[in-house]
C-alpha cells in the first residue's frame, strides 16, 4: 500500500496490528481473489504494517513513547513517565502535582479532560487554563512535527509514501 503521509501510515499500521489474522487456508482458497484487498492479502498487510512500525524503533525513547501513546493507544509505565516529564518541562513545572500535567497530556492525545478538572488540579484561575494548555500542546505539536518529518522521509525512501 502507498500512503499520503506518515500519520496515515502509522494509523493504518497500528490499526492493522490490532486486527486478528486467522490462518484458515481453506476458507481463503474458497473465497479466491475476494480474500485480498487491492491484491494484498491479510498476511501481506500485517507484514507491511510490521515494516512501518519497525521504523519507530529508530526513534528516541520520548518519540517512541509518543508514537505508542498516540497510535498504538498502549503506553507502558516508562512511556507515560516520559510523556508526563515532557509535559512538565513544557510548563517549566516541577511541582509534586502531576495529575494536572497528566490531564493536559491526555487531553492532547485525544482523551477528554475538562478545564474545570485541570484548573482544580493546578489550583489556578480559569483564565490560566488556556495558557497551560497552549504550552503543553505547543510542545507536543513540535514533537509530532519532528517525528512525522523523520518518519515521512524514511517512508518516502522505502516507497510507502507517495511523493506529492
Amino acid at each position: 500500500m502507498e500512503f499520503a503521509s506518515a500519520d496515515q501510515a502509522l494509523r493504518w499500521a497500528y490499526n492493522t496490528q490490532r486486527s486478528v489474522v486467522l490462518k484458515l487456508s481453506g476458507i481463503y482458497r474458497m473465497r479466491g481473489p475476494a480474500a485480498t484487498n487491492n491484491g494484498v492479502s491479510v498476511f501481506e498487510r500485517h507484514a507491511q504494517s510490521a515494516q512501518v512500525t519497525k521504523l519507530v524503533d529508530d526513534l528516541t525513547p520520548l518519540e517512541r513513547a509518543y508514537i505508542h501513546a498516540k497510535y498504538a493507544r498502549a503506553c507502558s509505565k516508562e512511556d507515560s513517565e516520559l510523556l508526563i516529564k515532557f509535559g512538565q518541562r513544557a510548563l517549566k513545572y516541577r511541582g509534586k502535582n502531576r495529575r494536572g500535567v497528566t490531564l493536559l497530556c491526555l487531553s492532547y492525545l485525544g482523551q477528554r479532560a475538562s478545564w474545570r478538572a485541570i484548573r482544580q488540579e493546578f489550583g489556578c484561575a480559569q483564565n490560566q487554563v488556556p495558557v497551560l494548555k497552549d504550552a503543553v500542546f505547543s510542545a507536543f505539536d513540535q514533537l509530532h512535527d519532528r517525528v512525522s518529518e523523520y518518519l515521512g522521509r524514511r517512508l518516502t525512501r522505502s516507497g510507502l509514501i507517495i511523493d506529492p
